[in-house]
């Protein structure tokens, strides 16, 4: 899932984009990128390998089938991160950002609405005595955000695991120690980007190092600690380099893009690290089950987005083509269904890919230049009309969804799926049954629907 968060500037073709992804649920935002974020199954048993390995490129091209458009200009691998608009989703609830303004809604079991009470919503309600934020970002029960300004990072939600970062004892997994409002994070820079995991945050500083706490039970965490290490209450720094410009936290892996000290490089290097039981981290056959140090992904030096979703992950390269690798159990990454696909792979041959979002069972993306720009494409499970498409039979190739409209962003849960257009109207499609289509009721939809108003 990602639950998590990101944000990429575009090229002309479309508007800067918002994505992130939930447990259970996708949304999309127009202007701006996001996050996602993911929740965090125990391996018992498995090998954890330490150092930092790196492997070859082992990536292969898959002809999937190929997406219609005219190749268009690419985001700019540097870009800069965090906007005042967004939406995403975790894995029973939706957050908007528009206008700095941030906003939720669906499952408030654990306080992750922000709103001071821990009440279900059924359409957006406004996160309580929360800074105007920049930059916006779910995870499985709790969310985070960057505020105007300072750049200081505030999180509420659930800490059953130390996810809301403020150190000492964490709380249980009940409502009765959740925190419904937004807390500032204590960190040694502002943070320029956020990824949350589904029970892990990570945010890049500044100065480009790279931060992380939480769950640490798959070594997500990036600490080259012993198995099963320690959950950590407070930020964690990942390794010494200082050059990091995109992170995404799944179920119980994380990955990032690494700049290797070339600020003018459009692209960058790809490393993961945590849980591979499904292959989620790219390395190919024979890898460890479990690698608590980051570890580079092939030898590509063209990455510029990831997203790592329960047990899976795509990637985008500077070239517009798009790569996945982890569990295909849905159809999620390509049409054979139920396979593991050991290594970045291409999906299709297309070039003009912008942003990828994906979770458990559902990745979508989006495309920029000519014709295409601003078209939004969903693949995988559809049993709940996560994908938007007007049905509930799956898909095992990326299809236009969304009744031709031109988006901005787009985030993926495990079973609903957000959006908003360049027009600035959010629709979510999928389950609903917490609310967290924001529709006004628990009625699932199998068509992109509009959230209605606060």
């Amino acid at each position: 899932m990602t639950p998590r968060g990101r944000l990429l500037v575009p090229g002309a073709g479309v508007a800067a984009l918002s994505l992130a992804a939930g447990l259970s649920t996708v949304c999309c935002a127009v202007e701006g990128t996001v996050l996602r974020e993911v929740d965090d199954d125990t391996m018992d048993g498995a090998p954890a390998l330490s150092g930092d390995a790196a492997t070859g490129d082992a990536t292969t091209a898959l002809d999937a089938s190929a997406q219609d458009g005219d190749a268009g200009s690419r985001f700019p691998a540097d870009a800069a991160r965090g906007d005042a608009s967004g939406i995403f989703a975790g894995q029973f609830f939706s957050c908007d950002l528009a206008a700095g303004t941030a906003s939720c809604w669906g499952s408030d079991q654990l306080g992750q609405l922000g709103t001071g009470s821990l009440q279900d919503r059924l359409s957006p309600a406004a996160v309580a005595d929360a800074p105007g934020f920049t930059l916006l970002s779910a995870g499985e029960s709790h969310a985070c955000g960057l505020a105007f300004g300072t750049a200081t990072m505030f999180c509420w939600g659930s800490d059953a695991d130390g996810q809301l970062g403020q150190g000492g004892a964490v709380a249980t997994l009940d409502a009765s120690t959740a925190d419904p409002t937004s807390l500032p994070v204590t960190l040694p820079l502002p943070a320029s980007t956020v990824g949350l995991g589904y029970d892990h945050p990570c945010a890049i500083l500044t100065d480009g190092s790279l931060w992380c706490w939480g769950l640490n039970s798959e070594g997500q965490l990036g600490q080259d600690d012993p198995f099963t290490g320690p959950n950590f209450t407070s930020p964690q720094r990942v390794g010494t380099a200082s050059d990091w410009r995109d992170v995404s936290g799944g179920q119980g892996s994380t990955c990032g893009i690494r700049g290797n000290g070339d600020a003018g490089a459009a692209g960058g290097t790809l490393w993961c690290w945590g849980r591979n039981r499904n292959s989620e981290l790219g390395l190919g056959s024979g890898a460890a089950m479990q690698i608590r140090t980051p570890t580079q992904v092939g030898t590509s030096a063209s990455w510029v987005q990831v997203e790592v979703g329960q047990d899976d992950g795509c990637a985008i390269r500077t070239d517009g083509t798009l790569w996945c690798w982890g569990s295909n159990g849905s159809g999620q990454l390509t049409p054979a269904v139920g396979t593991t696909v050991e290594v970045p792979t291409q999906i299709g041959t297309d070039t003009d890919w912008a942003y990828v979002n994906t979770d458990t069972f559902v990745t979508c993306g989006l495309k920029t230049g000519g014709d295409a720009g601003g078209a939004l494409l969903c693949w995988g499970r559809n049993a709940e009309g996560q994908l938007g498409v007007g049905d509930n039979t799956g898909r095992t190739s990326p299809t236009a969804t969304g009744d031709g409209a031109t988006f901005a962003g787009v985030s993926v849960g495990r079973s609903h799926t957000g959006a908003r257009t360049v027009a600035g109207e959010i629709l979510c499609a999928g389950d609903d049954e917490s609310g967290q289509l924001g529709v006004g009721d628990t009625e699932g939809r199998n068509v992109f629907s509009p959230v209605t108003s606060p």
